[in-house]
């Protein structure tokens, strides 16, 4: 290998390269720079694409040469080119690679100038290319197990590249979830982003540690994870709540008898309720559905739902005792009756003759509402053992709140903005009040909302 000006090689340049053409729109502004001339086949371990004869550690031993690495423009392999792993540090701009035949390599990872494969590239692992002053160019086959393209790294978009996972960034709608790079790589290589910064993540490369993958590809140790195994948030969320234990059981009905055998089921979800001991009447919205559940109070009280649908349609269903007579045992009814119109009547919802689309959308309701409240049950017992009272009260006598966030009820002092949270604080004790720290997530939309929670260890 030699180090050559352009002007003594570019006769072996392919005309559609970066350097031609700029040296033909620029009369030959390129012919003074240097290359690194490799004549025939060339095989190595691990290629530094920016310090590929002389390490920054080993620079003294050989100062001259490593001087004049710094300056080269492209490396010029006339053969075929075999490597371990590929890379280099800087993305800005980095020195070329350019191989006229095949190249066969474990792991790539660019950014900063142009690759260019004048035959076919095999990548057995991964190929990551980083930031858009970098280009990959190749004219035979792409076949790579792994291909990301990270801040608008080029490459030819209309190109078949095979590959089995393919992670580009050509989607506006993309929300560069971790779960395809935490899937893939090892975990070492991963960067954790606070949750609240997520709304700032605009690269799947804010997921990935640059230096660790070099550091990992230096020591040949994997960046894969032996098994890939991708799943999506949604999936991840799905698994979680089908692993929630079931609270009822026997949710079907289709006439009034097989509704009594509800009962239990009606009970469960009152106790489930009463879990919030100081709120006997709760109101939930969800699916098109405002609802009331009421939990009695008194003795002569009984306990009973209330749904209104934006339809109109109304449902309300109550458990109530009923006196058996002298001498018998009280038995227990369950009754659900409803109206499809405000200026109706309440009427059974569970005759012989009540319309099927109004039994169909009861069991729809009561479905749902066992649902959400065996799911809500999980979670308020998950919330119990994470948000502990002495966590919060130990976060509101801290001396930045205690100094700095110190009135509730002054907008200047009560808290901040973090990413698109707003942190409210209230010192316990203030005006005879327990503490309070409220969190508040902005609501995307055309008029500014959002969706506050308050917690108080009271």
């Amino acid at each position: 290998m030699n180090i050559k000006k352009i002007k003594e090689i570019k006769h072996l340049l392919p005309q559609d390269c970066w350097i031609v053409m700029r040296n033909n729109v620029n009369n030959n502004e390129m012919d003074e720079e240097y290359v690194l001339h490799i004549e025939g086949d060339f095989e190595t371990k691990n290629f530094d694409l920016g310090a590929p004869l002389i390490p920054f550690k080993n620079r003294f031993a050989d100062y001259e040469t490593y001087l004049k690495q710094n300056v080269l423009m492209l490396i010029l392999v006339q053969g075929n080119f075999t490597a371990n792993n590929v890379y280099n540090y800087g993305t800005d701009g980095s020195t070329g690679l350019m191989v006229l035949g095949n190249a066969t390599v474990n792991n790539f990872v660019v950014g900063g100038q142009e690759i260019y494969i004048a035959q076919n590239l095999t990548v057995n692992e991964c190929f990551w290319g980083h930031y858009n002053h970098g280009e990959l160019i190749v004219h035979g086959e792409l076949k790579t197990k792994v291909f990301i393209a990270t801040e608008e790294y080029h490459y030819q978009y209309e190109k078949e590249i095979v590959a089995e996972y393919f992670i580009k960034e050509d989607n506006e709608e993309d929300n560069y979830e971790p779960t395809l790079p935490k899937a893939i790589f090892v975990p070492e290589l991963i960067e954790e982003i606070d949750e609240i910064d997520r709304a700032d993540v605009f690269s799947f490369a804010q997921w990935l540690n640059r230096q660790a993958f070099i550091e990992h590809l230096v020591a040949n140790k994997n960046i894969l994870q032996t098994e890939i195994t991708i799943v999506s948030e949604a999936e991840k969320q799905q698994q979680l709540l089908n692993a929630i234990a079931k609270q009822f059981s026997n949710e079907t009905f289709t006439n009034y008898a097989e509704f009594q055998q509800q009962i239990p089921n009606f009970k469960k979800l009152f106790e489930i309720a009463r879990l919030h001991k100081e709120d006997a009447i709760q109101v939930f919205e969800w699916n098109g559905y405002s609802i009331t559940l009421s939990c009695q109070t008194k003795t002569d009280e009984v306990d009973y739902i209330l749904a209104t649908h934006i339809s109109g349609l109304k449902f309300y269903i109550e458990c109530r005792k009923v006196s058996g007579g002298f001498l018998k045992r009280a038995t227990e009814t369950l009754s659900a009756v409803c109206k499809a119109l405000p200026e109706q009547e309440f009427f059974s919802a569970l005759e012989n003759d009540t319309p099927k689309e109004i039994l169909i959308a009861l069991q729809q309701f009561w479905t749902a509402v066992l649902l959400h409240a065996e799911r809500g049950h999980y979670f308020y017992l998950q919330f119990l053992t994470t948000v502990k009272c002495e966590d919060l009260l130990g976060y509101l006598a801290t001396p930045v709140v205690q100094e700095k966030y110190n009135d509730y009820w002054d907008s200047d002092k009560n808290g901040f903005w973090y990413g698109d949270y707003i942190i409210s604080v209230r010192i316990n004790g203030a005006r005879d009040l327990p503490g309070s720290v409220d969190i508040g997530k902005e609501i995307k939309g055309d008029e500014f909302d959002a969706r506050k929670y308050y917690f108080r260890p009271n």
